[in-house]
C-alpha cells in the first residue's frame, strides 16, 4: 500500500496538469476516465444533426473518456462507456448494448449535472442514423444485413456551437468535471468504508482499472471480485476483508501504465508526463526504469551491492573471494 499510496500523493500533488494536454507527454487521467485510442471521429452540429466524420490517425495521441467503474473494467459482459464507445454501442443493430448506451447518456443529460455537448449527441444517436452517415463517409463497410463488418471501433465527438474554444468532448475540462460530479451523485448512496490507501472514510471501488501492462489489455495491478475463483476465497469469505480501496483513490495509482521495471522504481505515467515522483518529505525523485543495470553493463554507481558482490574496475559484479555460501540441505 506504500507504493500506491505514494503514486496517490504525486497524483494529487499535480492536480493542475490533470486532463492537459502536453506536446510530447502523456495525459494524466481525470478520475472516472479512461486513456483510450479512438478510431472514428463524428462531428455534430448543436442541434444534433450530422455534419462529417473521418478517420482518426493511430499517430494521435490517445484520449481520456468518461467511465464507469464496471465500463473501465469490462472484458466480455456487456457494459457502454457514457459518452464515447464501440459502434456494437452506439448503432441500434444489438438492441441490449444500445439500450445501456442510451439509456446511461440520458440519465446523465437529464441530470443537475449536465453538459451542452450531451443533449446534441444524444439526440443523433436516437435517430439511428450513425451507420449510413458513416458508409456514406465510406469510413466503414455494411455486409447485407446492415451491420458493420468492424463493429469494435470507438467513436469520439466534436460538438460545434456550443460556445467553447474546441469542440472535442476529450478538450473539455468542464466535461470531465460534469460526468465527474455526476457519477459522484450516483455512488453517494453506497455505504462507506476505509480507504487503505488513504486513510479516509470513503465508497470502496468495486471493480479497479485494468490495462496497467501494455500487452496484456485485461491485466489488473488489484484484483478482488473473482466470486468463482480464487483471488481472495481461502483466505476470506468476502473480497473487502482482503483489502479496500477508494474509488477515488483506486485509479490513481495504475493509472493504465505498469509499474517501471517490475519493481519500485517508479510509475511509468510519471515518467512519460514528466512529473517527479514525491519521495522523502521536502523532495522528488524522478523515476528510474529499473533498479539496477544488466550483467554487462555494471551496477549503477548509486546502487548498494548486495552482501559479498565486489566491484571491480570494469564495471562488472564478482563475488569477493571468501564469501561463497554453501547450500544448506534440511534432513528429512
Amino acid at each position: 500500500m506504500g507504493l500506491l499510496q505514494k503514486a496517490v500523493e504525486t497524483y494529487d500533488a499535480h492536480s493542475q496538469l490533470i486532463g492537459k494536454e502536453i506536446e510530447g507527454h502523456q495525459m494524466l487521467v481525470p478520475v472516472s476516465h479512461i486513456l483510450t485510442g479512438a478510431d472514428l471521429e463524428s462531428t455534430l452540429e448543436r442541434n444534433g444533426r450530422f455534419s462529417s466524420a473521418r478517420l482518426v490517425d493511430k499517430k494521435e495521441p490517445k484520449i481520456p473518456i468518461p467511465a464507469t467503474e464496471e465500463s473501465a473494467g469490462r472484458t466480455s459482459g456487456d457494459c457502454a462507456h457514457p459518452l464515447c464507445d464501440k459502434l456494437c454501442y452506439l448503432a441500434p443493430y444489438n438492441q441490449k448494448k444500445h439500450r445501456l448506451y442510451v439509456e446511461q447518456l440520458t440519465r446523465w443529460a437529464e441530470s443537475a449535472c449536465s453538459h451542452p455537448m450531451l443533449l446534441p449527441i444524444l439526440t443523433y444517436i436516437e435517430g439511428g442514423t450513425i451507420l449510413a452517415d458513416l458508409s456514406d463517409c465510406g469510413l466503414i463497410t455494411l455486409n447485407n444485413k446492415g451491420i458493420p463488418t468492424q463493429d469494435g471501433l470507438l467513436v469520439r465527438w466534436r460538438v460545434h456551437g456550443i460556445g467553447t474554444p474546441k469542440d472535442g468532448c476529450w478538450q473539455q475540462q468542464s466535461l470531465f468535471e460534469a460526468f465527474q460530479n455526476w457519477y459522484a451523485s450516483c455512488q453517494s448512496g453506497r455505504e462507506k468504508n476505509l480507504c487503505m490507501v488513504t486513510g479516509e472514510d470513503t465508497v470502496p471501488a468495486k471493480q479497479h482499472p485494468k490495462g496497467i501492462i501494455p500487452i496484456n489489455g485485461n491485466a489488473k495491478l488489484i484484483s478482488a471480485n473473482d466470486q468463482s475463483g480464487f483471488t481472495f476465497r481461502g483466505r476470506f469469505t468476502e473480497e473487502s476483508q482482503a483489502a479496500t480501496v477508494g474509488y477515488l483513490a483506486s485509479p490513481k495509482g495504475p493509472q493504465r501504465p505498469a509499474l517501471a521495471g517490475g519493481g519500485a522504481g517508479g510509475f511509468r505515467l510519471f515518467r512519460r508526463a514528466g512529473i517527479p515522483v514525491l519521495g522523502p518529505p521536502g523532495k522528488a525523485r524522478l523515476p528510474c526504469r529499473r533498479p539496477f543495470r544488466g550483467p554487462q553493463q555494471g551496477y549503477r554507481k548509486t546502487q548498494r551491492l548486495p552482501p559479498g558482490i565486489a566491484q571491480h574496475a570494469d564495471g562488472v559484479p564478482q563475488r569477493a573471494p571468501g564469501t561463497g555460501q554453501r547450500r544448506r540441505h534440511r534432513r528429512l
